[in-house]
């Protein structure tokens, strides 16, 4: 972890043996924290960010791709290439993918403000909501050099 401009460094596993590869970051809402997410499911805090549990250990279909943290700041969801979607804490389960099949791997997620939905982002620039986020509709990568990679809600 390296801090940068006003960004403060609350922490990092450098150190420290780390179960998986890091592939998430998403910052507590207070801004004195973040959490890290590997490709096993395992999630490691810093500052004012919580541990509210991971699926370090479980048997995963698909590797974890991307998290994000609830407005509250008292939880996080967890989020696989194939689409399932692990709450934790605060936050709450809108839906998943579970089932589809998809054109290409999830490979981001974006809440909604208020934690009544998100969105999930596979790398076609196919965008999935579940809950109150709504489905917009979603960008053709034909025209693009590579594969979507992330989402950022409203």
């Amino acid at each position: 972890m390296f801090a940068f401009g006003d960004a403060r460094w609350h922490g990092s596993k450098a150190e420290q043996w780390i179960n998986g590869a890091v592939v998430g970051i998403t910052a507590a809402p207070d801004g004195n924290g973040y959490w890290l997410a590997t490709n096993h499911g395992s999630v490691y805090g810093f500052g004012s960010a919580r541990w509210h549990g991971s699926k370090s250990g479980r048997h995963l279909v698909s590797p974890v791709v991307a998290m994000a943290a609830t407005p509250d700041g008292r939880g996080y969801w967890l989020v696989t290439a194939s689409g399932r979607v692990f709450p934790f804490g605060s936050a709450h389960f809108h839906g998943s993918l579970v089932g589809r099949q998809l054109p290409g791997p999830v490979v981001s997620v974006s809440p909604k403000p208020d934690g009544g939905g998100y969105w999930l982002l596979d790398s076609t620039g196919r965008v999935y909501g579940f809950g109150i986020a709504k489905d917009f509709g979603s960008i053709r990568m034909t025209q693009a050099k590579g594969p979507a990679v992330t989402i950022i809600g409203d």
